[in-house]
């Protein structure tokens, strides 16, 4: 393992935790939520406690800073 992959794991690894918010997390790495959610899924580590609460936390968080995600074009068909 790298030292920046030992890095992200011991962040990732607050975040897993609860010592810090993906936000805190990815500003400590230099990255994006986006960026952030991807070194949590390369260590398997999930995004929330599974509380309802924390997964409307983080959806909300993505929204903020992706909105684009959040829109369903209603010309195409989904098979």
């Amino acid at each position: 393992m790298t030292k920046a992959e030992e890095r992200e794991l011991r962040v990732a690894r607050l975040y897993q935790r609860g010592r810090k918010t993906l936000r805190q997390c990815a500003e400590m790495l230099g990255t994006d939520v986006e960026g952030m959610m991807n070194i949590l899924r390369e260590f398997s580590i999930p995004l929330s406690n599974g509380s309802a609460a924390d997964i409307l936390k983080n959806l909300q968080m993505i929204r903020e800073q992706q909105p684009e995600a959040f829109i369903i074009p209603l010309n195409k068909s989904f098979e």
